[in-house]
């Protein structure tokens, strides 16, 4: 199990970018992004799941997120890709239709992984002009992706996909934005304006797992930055995360994580 961020991270760069191992049979958890994120796969095959829709990918496949469509990825064998995410001011000053247009979910195209590629690598950074080429791959990665891989169809074939996927988006909204205190399905039902069996229903549908299972991961992933900092006990982030029992935190711990809290305590 692996946690990315709900929001995208606040910085001064139009962009995040970054490569990642994902190891066999580990996921990132259900999450979403204001902006667009492009995942280059060179290693390893496994699936993408966007708003319930599961994709194969392997080597050579470039798979796409729109904004704020829910997503994770899972590995058959250990996968190896680059993302970047096209964050939402980069999109707006350029004006891409990106709340306008779905792209295309899966393809194959060298030249943006070669610009992937290079954006991504680390070493790159110290060489002369560095920002600016990234800037341009940037804008002709974006260019590409609007002028050639936009669907069309996407809307008129799944006419409920947007108010699903705005509801599970406000669901885990209140449940970030509650993450350090208890509450119920009841409680997150009457926020987001639906039934406790709606809620449970288009989770599931659409992230492949139950709303307490992400509940869970979401707490054990924000302990586990807590222990890493060294400014928590393991009982002060149990409480901190509204586990009263102690014995409880733990198991749950060790069930999501499959290592006990304290194996991440800063020494």
């Amino acid at each position: 199990m692996y946690y990315e961020l709900i929001a995208d991270i606040e910085n001064n760069k139009e962009y995040i970018g970054n490569n990642f191992v994902l190891k066999e049979n580990h996921y990132i958890t259900p999450h979403y992004h204001d902006g667009i994120e492009i995942l280059c796969f060179y290693s390893g095959e496994g699936y993408v799941q966007s708003d319930g829709e599961k994709i194969n990918v392997k080597s050579g496949d470039i798979a796409v997120c729109n904004s704020r469509q829910i997503h994770t990825i899972s590995a058959f064998s250990e996968l190896k890709y680059r993302y970047i995410i096209l964050k939402k001011n980069f999109l707006k000053k350029y004006n891409f239709p990106y709340k306008e247009k779905y792209l295309i979910n899966k393809f194959q195209n060298k030249e943006i992984a070669d610009f992937c590629k290079f954006i991504c690598n680390k070493e790159n950074e110290t060489q002369e002009w560095y920002s600016e080429k990234a800037h341009a791959y940037l804008m002709l990665i974006a260019v590409t992706l609007f002028s050639q891989y936009t669907d069309s169809e996407r809307i008129r074939i799944n006419p409920n996909i947007n108010n699903k996927t705005k509801t599970v988006i406000d669901i885990m909204d209140y449940i970030g934005d509650n993450c350090e205190k208890s509450f119920s399905l009841e409680e997150i039902a009457v926020n987001v304006g639906y039934s406790k069996y709606y809620i449970c229903k288009i989770f599931k549908e659409l992230t492949n797992q139950t709303i307490i299972e992400y509940i869970n991961r979401l707490k054990c992933s924000k302990a586990i930055e807590d222990l890493k900092s060294g400014e928590y006990t393991v009982y002060e982030t149990a409480n901190k995360y509204g586990f009263e029992n102690f014995s409880y935190f733990s198991e749950i711990f060790k069930k999501y994580t499959g290592k006990s809290p304290s194996y991440f305590k800063k020494s």
